[in-house]
């Protein structure tokens, strides 16, 4: 995860460069490549929030066997 805003941090400082130095086609394609990297940082924040639901549900399900046993 820290590694995925690292990248996500680095596209960015690479987008403000160029728009510093006006290179329509640098900027564009950086803006690209930020969309991409915030689609993917995105996608694996929704896995790992479903992940966590199912690590909660499979808790829920341990603490009831745990009381049913005693």
């Amino acid at each position: 995860m820290e590694q995925m805003v690292d990248n996500v941090s680095s596209h960015v400082d690479i987008a403000k460069r160029a728009v510093m130095g006006l290179d329509v086609e640098v900027v564009q394609k950086k803006t690209l490549e930020l969309c991409s990297a915030l689609q993917q940082t995105r996608d694996k924040l929704l896995y790992v929030d479903v992940m966590a639901e199912k690590v909660n549900r499979l808790k829920s399900i341990v603490i009831e066997l745990l009381k049913t046993s005693h």
